[in-house]
């Protein structure tokens, strides 16, 4: 029978890592919408897609992204890694009959080790990817996005995402790992 601490842990450490991983791929970061001929640009860390007159979308990869993007890129691809690499420490905790490793405080560190550092890149990718609001196609500043700009879904998944993997680090340090 598996302890409820663990199942919870472990159910957020997938839901973050399954939620990096699907603002990663995704293209709505940033929403461009322009009401004069019915269409609109979304950006995402990879590629941009534009729609115009309702008309089919069309993406193409972004040759020319900042590079605040680009290394936004890169943290959240190796803390998406570092999470499925603490799910792996944290599984044998949950499972009893592996009752050998269930009492091994080095997978107990290496759980808390890679869940501060998906922490620390995380955060530090929630605020570098503001930093790119400077690119052409956008239109905006550093930080300060147009009026017509907004954030798209993908943004705040990848959000929530951080906020879980705060809330699982917490859980990780202020439990008995």
């Amino acid at each position: 029978m598996a302890n409820i601490r663990g199942l919870s842990q472990l159910a957020v450490l997938f839901l973050s890592c399954v939620m990096a991983v699907i603002s990663f791929w995704c293209t709505n970061w940033i929403r461009i919408e322009n009401p004069v001929n019915t269409g609109e640009v979304k950006f995402g860390l990879l590629k941009k897609c534009d729609r115009l007159h309702l008309r089919e979308e069309y993406c193409s990869y972004l040759d020319d992204r900042p590079v605040e993007w680009w290394i936004t890129s890169v943290l959240i691809g190796m803390s998406a890694i570092l999470q499925g690499f603490a799910f792996l420490f944290t599984l044998p905790r949950v499972v009893r009959r592996w009752s050998r490793i269930n009492n091994n405080t080095c997978l107990s560190r290496l759980c808390v080790v890679c869940s501060a550092l998906s922490l620390v890149l995380n955060s530090v990718s929630v605020v570098l990817f503001p930093a790119g609001f400077y690119m052409d196609a956008i239109g905006g500043e550093k930080f300060k996005l147009p009026d017509n700009v907004s954030f798209g879904w993908t943004y705040w998944v990848f959000y929530m995402s951080s906020l879980l993997t705060i809330g699982h680090f917490i859980t990780v340090v202020f439990s008995e790992c």
